[in-house]
C-alpha cells in the first residue's frame, strides 16, 4: 500500500474517532437535558402539591370563597402538569405513579363535593361541619400526594444518576476503543515508515562505504519500495562502471608493462 493511501485511511479514521467522541459527548449532553427536564416537571409538580396541601389547611382552618378559587387554580396547574407528563410517567412509575393518580382523582372528587355546598356567605351548620370535614380529608389526600411525589422524585433522581453513569461508561469505552484504534494505526503507521528509512539508510551507508554489491531488495510497493529499488539500480549501474573502469585500469597497466619491456 502506498504511503499516501496509508496516510489518507489513517487520516480518515482519526476524523472517524473524533465524529464518534463528538456524537458520544453530544448523546450524553441529550441525556443530561432529557433527565434535567423530567426532573424539573417533577419538582414542579412536588411544589403544586404541597400548595394544595397549603391551601387545603387554610380551607380547614380559614374557608372562604377566596381561597376555594386558589386551590381550584392550583389543581388546574396540576391537573395540566399531570396529563402533559402522563406518557413517560406511566413508563417510569408504575405503581407509584398510579397511586398518584389514584390521590389526585379523590382529591378532586372531594372538592367538588365541597364546590356544591352553598355558598360561604350563606354558610349554615350542617354545611360548615360538611366542608371542615371534607376539608380534612382534602389535607390528607393532598399531604399523601406530595409524599407520594416526593418519593417518585427520589426514585427518578437515583434512576436519572444510574443512567448517567451506564451512558458515561459506555462513552468511556467507546473513545477508548476508539482512540486505541487511532493510536495503533498510527504507531503501526509509524513503525512502518521508520523501518523502512532505516534499511534504505543502512543501504546508503553501506554503499558509501564501497559495497556495491549489496542491494536494499525492498518488496514493497510504496513510495519507499520505488525509491529503493532505483537505489538498487543505480548502485548496479556504479558497480558496473566501476568494474569497467577497474578492467580498462588492467588493461592500461598490462599496455604499459609491456611498452616498457
Amino acid at each position: 500500500m502506498r504511503i499516501r493511501t496509508q496516510i489518507a485511511l489513517t487520516t480518515a479514521l482519526i476524523l472517524a474517532a473524533l465524529a464518534v467522541m463528538t456524537l458520544s459527548s453530544l448523546y450524553q449532553q441529550r441525556v443530561r437535558l432529557e433527565l434535567a427536564n423530567r426532573q424539573e416537571k417533577i419538582h414542579q409538580m412536588v411544589q403544586e402539591a404541597q400548595e394544595l396541601s397549603i391551601l387545603s389547611s387554610e380551607l380547614l382552618l380559614y374557608p372562604s370563597a377566596r381561597v376555594q378559587a386558589q386551590w381550584r387554580l392550583r389543581r388546574n396547574a396540576f391537573s395540566r402538569l399531570l396529563e402533559e407528563q402522563q406518557s413517560w410517567l406511566d413508563q417510569s412509575g408504575g405503581e407509584l405513579i398510579a397511586d398518584v393518580t389514584d390521590e389526585y382523582l379523590q382529591l378532586g372528587k372531594l372538592f367538588r363535593q365541597m364546590e356544591k355546598l352553598a355558598p360561604f356567605a350563606d354558610d349554615v351548620a350542617g354545611d360548615a361541619l360538611l366542608r371542615a370535614r371534607l376539608a380534612t380529608q382534602m389535607l390528607s389526600r393532598s399531604r399523601q400526594l406530595s409524599a407520594l411525589l416526593q418519593e417518585f422524585d427520589a426514585l427518578e433522581r437515583a434512576f436519572g444518576f444510574a443512567k448517567l453513569r451506564r451512558v458515561g461508561k459506555r462513552i468511556l469505552v467507546a473513545n477508548f476503543l476508539a482512540f486505541g484504534l487511532v493510536a495503533s494505526l498510527l504507531l503501526l503507521l509509524w513503525f512502518n515508515l521508520t523501518r523502512q528509512l532505516a534499511d534504505l539508510r543502512r543501504g546508503f551507508e553501506r554503499v558509501a562505504d564501497g559495497e556495491l554489491d549489496h542491494r536494499v531488495n525492498h518488496v514493497c510497493r510504496d513510495e519507499f519500495g520505488e525509491l529503493a529499488r532505483g537505489f538498487d539500480r543505480m548502485t548496479e549501474q556504479v558497480a558496473c562502471q566501476t568494474r569497467r573502469l577497474q578492467a580498462s585500469q588492467k588493461e592500461l597497466a598490462s599496455i604499459n608493462r609491456e611498452l616498457e619491456q
